[in-house]
């Protein structure tokens, strides 16, 4: 999925840009789908407060990434800093993603919100 995001800015044809988006997006659709449900299980007693960080986190990532991809276009003029930024921030949340689960095996779940 990274190297599509670097592939991206390449591509000269509609027809494949079209096809990397929707791999993209179908990915990272499913992909938050089962990071919801695993953050949703780590505590029974705090389920709702997790979905409402998750849900403030998101368009806060939405709107610092759309503001960071704007400077990196006015200042390169092409896409290819905003795919390198972006693989590099994917490869960093998954980086913090396995580490939280070796967090979370060995500490006790229900955190009281």
């Amino acid at each position: 999925m990274v190297l599509s995001y670097i592939i991206l800015p390449y591509l000269k044809s509609l027809i494949f840009a079209e096809y990397f988006f929707f791999v993209l997006f179908f990915v990272t659709g499913i992909l938050f789908v089962l990071m919801m449900r695993h953050l949703q299980n780590i505590s029974s007693v705090a389920r709702g407060t997790g979905a409402a960080l998750a849900n403030a986190s998101m368009y806060i990532g939405q709107m610092i990434g759309a503001a960071i991809a704007g400077m990196l276009f006015a200042v390169s003029y092409n896409f290819i800093l905003i795919g390198s930024f972006t693989a590099l921030l994917y490869i960093g949340a998954l980086f913090l993603f396995r580490k939280s689960e070796k967090l979370t095996e060995n500490s006790e779940t229900g955190i009281a919100s």
